[in-house]
């Protein structure tokens, strides 16, 4: 599966995951799905649905559910579409209500436009496991870590290979991390959340950030001035 200008793209038996910008603020939206079943997870919705759709339809995909890692407008505009055209549920954290209802709002604030959300399916909680309605063998795990936002999370699996995979969001970037100066942002927490729940993972962990090129959880170790 081609998709244009990926920050990551990994093929491992009968699993795809691949990760692309959209929209004006560069947001990452991943793709994950079983080439053999074509179920589909979108880890944030993103900006541009017409990509998201052309993608799904060029690979007779199923999309199952849309999971975020949370709900600044920029990673949920284009949630409502998908879930409306293809029936998926809508996940995420509870301690994302707010922002999620407030989507339209954030949106202005930036000189946006955002429709009114649809109603979420799925409260995930921390260690939660997500995985495919129908197919076996594999899962993320949710490592809750508010901060960026109080119910921001990250997705962790060991299924697709040797090397580990993280679905960062916004909490960890190359070399940074996550704002904190929007409504329920908070640095101390944000710090902490990394240094408690995603340091402690294997140092080879490539991390797909919510916005820019992935990184690995050694390379922030060792190198974010943040985390010093």
């Amino acid at each position: 599966m081609a998709i244009q200008q990926t920050y990551f793209s990994k093929s491992f038996n009968s699993f795809e995951m691949h990760t692309y910008p959209t929209g004006q603020l560069g947001t990452n939206s991943t793709f994950l799905f079983n080439t053999e079943t074509k179920d589909l997870i979108i880890f944030d919705g993103g900006h541009q649905k017409e990509l998201s759709f052309q993608i799904i339809e060029d690979n007779n995909l199923k999309l199952e559910k849309i999971v975020h890692t949370h709900t600044h407008f920029d990673h949920c505009l284009a949630t409502k579409d998908l879930s409306d055209k293809y029936g998926a549920d809508i996940w995420m954290h509870k301690e994302e209500d707010f922002l999620y209802s407030i989507l339209p709002q954030q949106a202005l604030y930036f000189g946006m436009q955002a429709p009114a959300p649809n109603k979420v399916d799925h409260y995930f909680v921390h260690g939660e496991n997500i995985s495919f309605k129908n197919v076996e063998g594999f899962s993320l795990k949710a490592i809750c870590t508010p901060g960026h936002t109080p119910g921001g999370t990250c997705f962790y699996t060991e299924d697709l290979g040797v090397t580990p995979i993280l679905i960062a969001g916004d909490t960890l970037f190359l070399g940074s991390v996550g704002r904190t100066d929007l409504p329920g942002g908070n640095q101390q927490q944000l710090l902490d959340s990394i240094k408690n729940e995603l340091l402690s993972l294997p140092e080879e962990t490539i991390v797909i950030c919510g916005h820019g090129p992935t990184t690995t959880i050694g390379a922030e170790k060792r190198n974010n001035p943040f985390l010093q």
